[in-house]
């Protein structure tokens, strides 16, 4: 049975006193600990961390930070990169690895996909060790894990549903002097990708995936990166004739062109993209103000938002992430090193806290919401490369409003796999927490340019689960029956 529920109130949070910063745990005692690909899964944050005696390995923190190193294979260092939740299991990939005194680094071999599920078992995928020789990010489309691999001259695209093995979906051979660029991105509920500088293709999910833009046929233009999809358009960095890189669009059928004239400039070097309140940040080197954060509205003409960094071209702004209806970055000014900068749409951007006091960087990175907190990696110039948490002291003022966001959620009741829909046109991003009635977050899982989003909470417990829904700036609640 589907159930149209109109939803009735839309909560707001608008009183936020200060904030925390809390060392999460010194895991390195000698130096930095690099924590990466921190990952929400079963009400736990999962990350790979160096303690520098059991080399690189899968730590898991819980919400009360207590801090666990989940040891894979004590005779050699896992090292585990990337990850996804699909179909309600953590994916990775991990291996066999010992550290060159040489080199000073970690060389791996017998790669794998790993999962790890609600009962906390691991599971190796039998014969995908040849899959993983060399390899890039993992995407989430459509209840499938999307990833890349490199070898002899060839680009392959794979996919995993959490299930059976892994099922090769795409090949590319590379050509002569062709460089070879990985990335994708959903966008109208197809997955775009460039398995190389001079090519775009898309996927369904069902078909064969079919090339989009020809580069070298088509258009003049080189991709290099950062896809993001922004009000039903593609926007990526590349670049054309005697120009170094840019920010182009594509609509999806003509061939892209440069996004914003206004900052074309002959070394603008864009950095990352993000998507909030339903604008599109970047950070872009003008010639005038160097590189500085700039927002579009889709509309008129790409604005500077402020300059940070008077007179310099290192503001640097990047790692964009969204916590509390706020943009959270990385940049530096005239005083201070790359530090936690914040922006919420109204006031000037402004310095979280100065991590490594004085002109030196924390460099702060990895950012992930958890727990109703803000963790990230980041180096405060006496314990290394860290773990560290950002908290909110806050007194919250819930104010009640009318909304007219049509959502459909189907079955409700259900067994397990459930569908919120979010009507005719794709979201640009939402923020999906499945929590008990508590509060206490079971699941959370963030869906881009897409109309629908799928939940599994088979294997749960039976009883009544509340959905929260950070959409659009607002937050939005509703309760799922699991029977």
């Amino acid at each position: 049975m589907k159930y149209l529920i109109y939803l009735t109130f839309v909560i707001s949070f608008n009183t936020i006193y200060s904030q925390e910063l809390k060392l999460v745990g010194d895991i390195n005692k000698i130096g930095s600990s690099y924590p990466a690909m921190l990952t929400v899964f079963e009400n736990n944050l999962f990350f790979t961390a160096n303690d520098w005696v059991h080399g690189p390995e899968l730590w898991k923190c819980d919400t009360l930070n207590h801090l666990e190193l989940i040891d894979m294979d004590t005779l050699s260092s896992s090292n585990p990169s990337e990850a996804k939740v699909v179909n309600n299991k953590l994916c990775f990939i991990a291996g066999k690895c010992h550290y060159d005194s040489i080199d000073e680094s970690y060389s791996c071999t017998h790669k794998k996909l790993w999962t790890y599920d609600v009962n906390g078992t691991f599971d190796s995928i039998p014969d995908s060790s040849y899959i993983f020789s060399y390899f890039n990010n993992f995407y989430k489309y459509k209840n499938l894990l999307l990833f890349f691999k490199v070898d002899n001259n060839y680009v392959y695209l794979w996919k995993y549903d959490g299930v059976n093995k892994p099922e090769k979906i795409f090949e590319y051979k590379i050509q002569a002097l062709e460089y070879t660029r990985l990335g994708g991105v959903v966008c109208n509920n197809t997955f775009y990708f460039f398995p190389s500088a001079y090519q775009l293709w898309k996927y369904d999910g069902v078909n064969k995936p079919e090339i989009a833009i020809d580069f070298l046929k088509d258009a003049r233009e080189v991709i290099y990166g950062n896809l993001t999809a922004y009000k039903n358009m593609l926007y990526f960095v590349g670049s054309e004739p005697n120009y170094n890189s840019q920010i182009f669009k594509y609509d999806l059928i003509h061939l892209p062109s440069i996004a914003f004239p206004n900052t074309k400039y002959l070394e603008s070097w864009p950095g990352d993209l993000m998507v909030f309140h339903d604008k599109l940040f970047f950070g872009v080197e003008h010639g005038i103000h160097g590189r500085d954060l700039w927002e579009y509205n889709g509309t008129d003409s790409a604005i500077r938002v402020n300059d940070i960094y008077p007179n310099e071209n290192f503001t640097q702004p990047g790692d964009f992430h969204i916590f509390h209806n706020t943009l959270y970055f990385s940049a530096k000014d005239s005083t201070h090193g790359m530090e936690l900068w914040k922006y919420d749409d109204v006031n000037q951007p402004a310095m979280v806290v100065d991590i490594n006091s004085g002109p030196e960087s924390s460099d702060p990175n990895r950012l992930v919401n958890f727990n109703n907190k803000l963790y990230f990696s980041a180096d405060d110039g006496i314990h290394g490369q860290e773990l560290w948490m950002l908290s909110d002291n806050q007194t919250i003022n819930k104010v009640k409003r009318q909304s007219n966001i049509p959502i459909t959620i189907f079955p409700n009741p259900t067994t397990g796999q459930f569908t919120i829909s979010f009507g005719s046109s794709p979201i640009q991003k939402s923020l999906v927490e499945i929590c008990d009635l508590q509060g206490k977050q079971l699941l959370s899982e963030t869906f881009c340019n897409t109309t629908t989003a799928t939940i599994d909470l088979a294997g749960y417990p039976k009883t009544i689960y509340l959905i929260r829904l950070s959409l659009n700036g607002e937050i939005i609640e509703k309760k799922i029956s699991l029977q």
